[in-house]
């Protein structure tokens, strides 16, 4: 009878011992980690010629999403490709993957010839859901049976074709190892600004968010919201290193006038942000805004898209215009009559909180910039929204589709680091440019470029400047005129314009879009026009080079402006009548005043104090006429 009392216990003390540590399942962030993935496949005949895509058994890899996703997943059935979780559903145990196929209708191979993964009645393959089920206790993922199919669209009517060309069934994933997830302290102030505001009847379009921690974890938080005209409240929030939730139950932002957020009859909902970095989370879901009135429930407002913010001083700012050196360039096909440059322009701008390179190599272009947590290196994701980052395309070749595209130093799309240096430099990863084919999905390394450094530049655009330029008129239309510059705390402002003041004209509209050493000039402004003369009805318009309301471009370059050529024209404002005046070329704008020994040119940074040259070398003083980088500035001595 001991022996049997003995033999439970120890069975029970197995079955304790053998229930996993980490249990419950609270986010997205609770599944994060490696599987071990098993599936059964079953080709079909149109399937075995693709056999060599896919893997019964492999790795796959969960872990936090980009741009506000909570998840993805990468090494399903042993593809490359990464997967964007959408949701996640913890009542019902499953996170879904709205758009199975990333590479463009594939997740082996793109379009054309796509070959993805679709539900088994072959529906379109964008249209298709994947839901991953988990089990909350083991954390033990399935999924149910899917297929894997091919598209194409053959030639001369490429009219769309799909077949079925494996089935899958018993997928399984096992946690092998589960991520760690460190949770970043969140305290601060955080603005809300939408992407997308709805409705004219506008409550609010932002708000901002006082975040302090109510313990030493980092999960617990009080938020302190402040709307203006509305007043304060406070709300309770957790953070989990992934999102951070604030829920609430009948928030009025106006008592009186019952004005609330929710959804329609169902008074309770939350607030919910999706963790980026330490200064940006993206908004989960749309907030919502009612009235309620004697019979009924009025939608005055709806926010969707959006994202909080708080600022950094201390944080490096990624954008701007960066001069890049390649010290070792190498060209691996001369026959190809491409020679790529030493030196060249790499321009990144902020895009909705994030980071894009819309300029590298002298291809206009758009991939990832992505800072780390601690603010001193950046990864360039060569993935991009195809699996690669194309440069520039270089249309049909032989039957297919070919590009140049940015590669690591071994030809292939994963990413480069991009990191901070002491002085202000920055030094970029050893990359090549790869000769990319579509259809073959092949690429192959064209040219190297290693021991690669950047310099960043603030130009000051502010100040007096005199314009030069080629003009053809009928009348008498300045070729030479002033320019004044004014900086402002939202960007710089262009107040004087052919000698009049087109600040006061404009309603302070003309604004000087500037990014580094390139800038623009909207001349859609104020009802459509960019006025810089006149007055009502009959003004002077500025255009284009077509006589057209587009925009200018300028560039900046040792207190020196050029400027697309650009007319103006006579415009009548009640008969709605235009006719050009003058045409400007060659447009030069000269500096006033400019100091002729050194062309100040701030780096934006942390920099150490001291002399460096561009190799990062301390000097003890400036002997010869050079570039230096002295306190953080970079200055040309002549």
């Amino acid at each position: 009878m001991k022996k049997n009392y003995f033999s439970i216990l120890f069975a029970a003390l197995m079955l304790f011992v053998a229930m996993p540590v980490s249990a419950e399942v609270k986010s997205m962030a609770d599944l994060y980690g490696k599987y071990k993935f098993t599936a059964t496949i079953t080709p079909t005949e149109a399937g075995q010629e693709y056999t060599h895509l896919w893997k019964s058994e492999c790795e796959v890899i969960i872990t936090k999403g980009a741009n506000g996703n909570v998840g993805s997943v990468t090494g399903l059935l042993g593809a490359e490709a990464t997967q964007s979780v959408s949701k996640i559903d913890l009542t019902n145990n499953h996170f879904d993957v709205i758009n199975p196929n990333p590479n463009n209708y594939g997740l082996f191979t793109p379009y054309p010839d796509a070959v993805g993964v679709t539900d088994p009645t072959l529906e379109d393959l964008q249209l298709y859901t994947m839901e991953y089920h988990y089990n909350p206790e083991t954390k033990e993922i399935t999924i149910p049976d899917f297929s894997i199919a091919g598209l194409s669209w053959p030639a001369p009517d490429y009219v769309l074709t799909a077949n079925v060309l494996a089935n899958v069934t018993n997928v399984k994933m096992e946690l092998i190892e589960a991520e760690v997830i460190v949770i970043p302290e969140i305290a601060g102030e955080w603005t809300y600004t939408p992407y997308y505001a709805d409705n004219d009847s506008t409550i609010f379009k932002e708000f901002t968010m006082n975040v302090v921690a109510t313990d030493d974890t980092n999960k617990n938080w009080d938020v302190t919201f402040s709307f203006e005209g509305y007043g304060e409240f406070t709300l309770p929030g957790t953070f989990d290193g992934l999102e951070f939730n604030i829920p609430y139950d009948s928030l009025y932002l106006d008592v009186e006038n019952k004005i609330r957020f929710g959804k329609k009859a169902d008074k309770a909902s939350s607030f919910s942000f999706t963790y980026n970095t330490k200064t940006l989370m993206y908004q989960n879901d749309a907030f919502y805004i009612y009235k309620e009135e004697t019979d009924t429930v009025i939608r005055v407002q709806r926010l969707r898209g959006g994202s909080i913010k708080r600022e950094d001083p201390n944080a490096y700012k990624w954008d701007g215009t960066y001069e890049v050196s390649v010290k070792y360039n190498e060209d691996y096909d001369e026959a190809d009559g491409v020679e790529f440059p030493k030196n060249f322009d790499m321009v990144v701008v902020e895009s909705n909180g994030s980071y894009v390179v819309n300029k590298f190599l002298g291809y206009d272009c758009s991939f990832a910039f992505t800072p780390s947590e601690n603010g001193k290196s950046a990864t360039i994701d060569l993935k991009g929204y195809y699996g690669f980052v194309w440069l520039t395309s270089l249309g049909e070749i032989n039957g297919d589709y070919a590009y140049y595209i940015l590669t690591d130093v071994n030809g292939q799309s994963t990413s480069l680091t991009v990191t901070l240096n002491e002085d202000g430099s920055l030094s970029i990863d050893d990359f090549s440019v790869s000769y990319h084919l579509w259809m073959a999905d092949t690429n192959k390394a064209i040219a190297s470029m290693s021991k690669v450094s950047a310099s960043k530049f603030e130009y000051d655009w502010d100040g007096e400047y005199t314009l030069k330029a080629t003009v053809e008129a009928e009348g008498e239309y300045p070729a030479e005129f002033n320019v004044v510059v004014e900086a402002t705390e939202n960007g710089y402002i262009i107040k004087e314009f052919m000698n009049n003041d087109v600040y006061t004209l404009n309603q302070g509209n003309m604004m000087l879009n500037a990014n580094g050493k390139t800038a623009s000039i909207a001349l859609t402004k104020y009802y459509g026009y960019c006025f810089v003369g006149g007055s009502y009805p009959d003004y002077v318009t500025l255009n284009d080079k077509e006589g057209n309301a587009t925009s200018l471009n300028l560039v900046y370059n040792d207190g020196v402006i050029t400027m697309d050529d650009f007319t103006v024209n006579a415009f009548n404002w009640d008969t709605n009548e235009s006719s050009k005046l003058a045409t400007y070329s060659n447009v030069v704008l000269t500096k006033k005043n400019a100091d002729n020994a050194i062309e100040k040119n701030v780096v934006e940074t942390n920099a150490v104090e001291g002399i460096f040259d561009l190799l990062g070398r301390k000097l003890d003083a400036i002997t010869v006429p050079g570039l230096y980088i002295v306190n953080g500035k970079k200055v040309l001595v002549k």
